[in-house]
């Protein structure tokens, strides 16, 4: 039997590495005959994208000074293709440094969140490190500022009527009233930026990033979710009358709390969105992967509905299909309501809280990877009976 296993992170207990190792060894565990492994970790645009790609082409970690998403001192990092590499890549996931894991549930504010950290580190890999194109995994984040606070990292000034500095995040951009471009331009003509993200919604309206995303960095309130679409609006309206270009209703353009919008409209026709997931796949030669198995393992920390749309499992699932190979699935936990779509996708479904359905959330976060070995143990002894 040749086994690939290609999960994606449990968000708060293990890192993909860490799921891979545990699925590895609680496989090894149950199955009776002779065992060929190979463990790959992705993603899809959000946390780990970067590491992801690292592992896969030999990239070296660049650490740089930079701030969260509510301004606070922290160091970031981001991976850079060695010099000499042609064009210089730099791969940088923006939840590093504005990702929702860095700020505590009781100071999430995502009406003054800020992506100017992530400009910072961007400007660090365009200027410091002489990258000449950028990957950006723009999952995670904690912020819905469309890009704004990026932008001024790079140097542009975002006024209102009397000229004065606009405050940080959608609230802020409310009263904008128009943006000042930095002489010299902060961005090298050469420079191109592929924005990975896994979702493809607009910017605004009732699948932008406001209501579909808003609820879980903090917006919980209508009308704080109100409060930050008019601001999102704002920005739209600003970047159209000054750049001559409107991208709000680009599939894609709200991922990362419009962080792609914010991109998009900087860099016109140099910034393209893809598929987080392709662009790992990609790296990882991960099609080649799954034609030299004969069963896959993948999962992540929850499978729901938002896994169905381009997630990294179900991805995986599809390369897989296409290959007629069999898929096996693993989570922390699975949304009943969409386990049966779930069901036509995976060949298996396995969720950890089915090894001891008396422990907590909390109990089965922080043992899990104990529960995933047992639970990969207990799958891998079904298939071996099967098989």
């Amino acid at each position: 039997m040749r086994l690939l296993i290609a999960p994606d992170k449990f968000k708060g207990s293990l890192d993909a590495v860490d799921v891979a190792a545990a699925l590895a060894a609680g496989w090894r565990a149950g199955w009776s005959d002779v065992l060929e492994v190979r463990t790959l970790a992705v993603a899809d645009g959000g946390e780990g994208t970067a590491a992801a790609i690292a592992d896969a082409v030999g990239a070296l970690w660049v650490s740089c000074a930079g701030h969260d998403a509510l301004g606070r001192p922290i160091t970031a990092r981001y991976a850079l293709l060695p010099q000499g590499s042609s064009p210089r890549s730099a791969i940088i996931d923006a939840s590093d440094s504005c990702g929702l894991m860095r700020i505590e549930p009781a100071l999430r504010d995502p009406l003054r969140a800020s992506t100017f950290g992530t400009g910072e580190v961007l400007r660090h890999a365009l200027v410091d490190s002489g990258a000449d194109r950028i990957v950006l995994g723009i999952g995670g984040s904690a912020t819905n500022d469309g890009g704004s606070g990026l932008a001024r990292a790079l140097g542009y000034a975002f006024v209102d009527a009397n000229g004065a500095e606009v405050p940080p995040g959608p609230a802020g951009l409310r009263s904008l009233a128009r943006i000042e471009e930095p002489e010299p331009p902060c961005w090298p003509e050469s420079c191109r930026v592929v924005v990975a993200c896994d979702v493809r919604i607009p910017l605004l309206g009732s699948r932008g990033a406001t209501v579909l995303f808003g609820p879980q960095k903090g917006l919980t309130q209508a009308a704080d979710r109100s409060e930050a679409e008019a601001g999102l609006q704002r920005f739209a309206d600003v970047v159209a009358a000054t750049f001559g270009i409107d991208v709000r209703a680009v599939p894609g353009a709200g991922a990362g709390g419009g962080l792609a919008f914010g991109l998009l409209s900087l860099l016109g026709a140099r910034a393209e969105i893809r598929s987080g997931f392709d662009v790992v796949a990609e790296a990882l030669d991960l099609e080649a992967a799954v034609a030299w198995s004969d069963l896959v393992l993948t999962g992540e920390g929850r499978l729901d509905a938002q896994s169905l749309e381009g997630k990294a499992p179900c991805s995986v699932a599809a390369l897989a299909r296409r290959r007629g190979k069999r898929v096996v699935a693993f989570a922390g936990s699975i949304d009943v309501d969409a386990a049966p779509a779930l069901a036509a996708v995976f060949d298996e479904l396995n969720e950890l809280r089915a090894v001891d359905p008396t422990l907590s959330q909390t109990e089965c976060m922080a043992r899990a990877a104990e529960l995933l070995c047992l639970c990969a143990t207990q799958a891998a002894q079904r298939w071996s009976a099967r098989c």
